[in-house]
């Protein structure tokens, strides 16, 4: 999570525009389920100390996009050796996600420069089209704001 803050910040010129792959939620959401196994030394208060430096670092994304499992929908996972496709996993981690994002567990959201948080979901097309649009709208806020146009988001596999 450190790690993932810290290339957060290293993003700060007017002419960075980056996607990033993981957002420090990630490492949330990952941990909570591991501390809800009960299998390391991961547990609910180490979860808990993490969420400060997330809120923080939230700050400085202008956008997060979440791709939520659905049924309507399913996103094929490819079996790349990387990324685990052990679908009751997968459930599981979603559903914790779920919480982070629409339940407001951890109450994750900074209260100033919050990030834009949409999600994303439909054919490929149509998740891309979504996507094409949410940055669109992100912009042109961003420009109103009077502020530099820095587009961070993050994108969940």
């Amino acid at each position: 999570m450190y790690y993932n803050a810290s290339r957060i910040n290293l993003y700060s010129s007017a002419r960075d525009c980056v996607i990033f792959d993981r957002a420090p939620v990630d490492y949330l959401a990952y941990s909570q389920y591991t501390a809800d196994k009960k299998t390391t030394d991961i547990d609910d208060p180490f979860v808990t100390a993490m969420v400060p430096r997330v809120r923080e670092t939230l700050q400085r994304l202008d956008l997060v996009a979440f791709v939520p499992m659905t049924d309507r929908w399913p996103v094929d996972m490819e079996d790349d050796g990387i990324r685990p496709v052990n679908l009751p996993y997968r459930a599981e981690v979603d559903a914790i996600f779920k919480q982070i994002y629409r339940d407001k567990r951890f109450s994750v959201m900074p209260d100033t420069n919050q990030p834009t948080l949409i999600e994303v979901w439909g054919s490929r097309e149509e998740r891309i089209n979504q996507l094409e649009q949410a940055i669109k709208s992100c912009i042109r806020r961003l420009r109103l704001q009077s502020r530099m146009v820095l587009l961070r988001i993050f994108i969940p596999h």
